[in-house]
């Protein structure tokens, strides 16, 4: 008899080492609570935008989904620019949620955890945007399924954030030395063909853009989770003090 076709990396059952945290909301994501969303705007915003333009444009109307708005800050930058679009925000902290649509009032927030597909707003979608959240999850399944669910015919999903390009995926747990904080997830490394091939048995296509930061990227200081820039090979990437290479790219996925 023939041995059982193992699953794919990104779906079987995940076996995580004791006091890792399986939760994907992170206590220092809270730290967004009070940045007011104007000034939260960041660099990678208008390389994401540029992607989408062309919907955003449209004459039609255009319905835009953020999942991990976080403050608001991406559904305050494409409200500013695209006036015509109606943004919804979502996020699993019932707080950033309220934050954001205090601040945000051109947009509507909820609270929602896409790995729960009755959790997410009633779409479908022209456009539905993930932004530096895939990293959080150890298993990618659901929370792609559930993501292209949300997208109508002829729309597209885009997706921001650590993508390798080695076919080889990193599971990581942080903590900073001293801090009362457990060990928390947001930095794991999804390979690009694991995503690619996921989406694939799916019956959707993946296009990667790799990114690189624009001269004018501001490192923040003081944060050591934060990421700065150097050059590798030739290649300007990204580092935390974690000791991480952060390969950021955008996976275009389109239905």
């Amino acid at each position: 008899m023939s041995s059982p076709k193992a699953p794919d990396a990104l779906t079987r059952a995940t076996v995580t080492p004791s006091g890792w945290s399986t939760s994907s909301t992170r206590e220092i994501d809270l730290r967004y609570l009070g940045r007011p969303p104007a000034a939260s705007h960041r660099p990678y915003f208008s390389f994401v935008e540029s992607f989408a333009r062309d919907l955003l444009e449209s004459c039609g109307p255009v319905r835009v989904l953020d999942v991990g708005c976080a403050n608001g800050s991406f559904v305050h930058y494409l409200s500013k620019r695209h006036p015509a679009a109606v943004c919804t925000g979502v996020d699993a902290l019932p707080q950033l949620v309220e934050d954001a649509a205090r601040n945000v009032p051109t947009g509507n927030f909820i609270v929602g955890d896409i790995r729960e597909a009755a959790s997410m707003p009633a779409g479908p979608f022209s456009l539905v945007t993930m932004l530096t959240l895939h990293s959080h999850f150890d298993r990618l399944d659901d929370v792609l399924n559930n993501l292209m669910s949300l997208v109508e015919v002829g729309g597209r999903a885009l997706v921001f954030g650590l993508f390798n390009r080695s076919a080889v995926d990193v599971l990581v747990r942080v903590r900073v030395s001293g801090d009362t904080v457990g060990w928390q997830p947001g930095w794991n490394i999804h390979s690009r063909r694991a995503v690619r091939d996921l989406l694939c048995s799916r019956g959707f296509g993946a296009t990667y853009h790799d990114y690189e930061p624009p001269q004018d990227w501001v490192e923040r200081h003081g944060d050591p989770l934060g990421s700065r820039k150097v050059e590798i090979d030739g290649r300007v990437t990204f580092i935390n003090d974690a000791g991480l290479i952060l390969p950021f790219a955008l996976l275009e996925v389109r239905r």
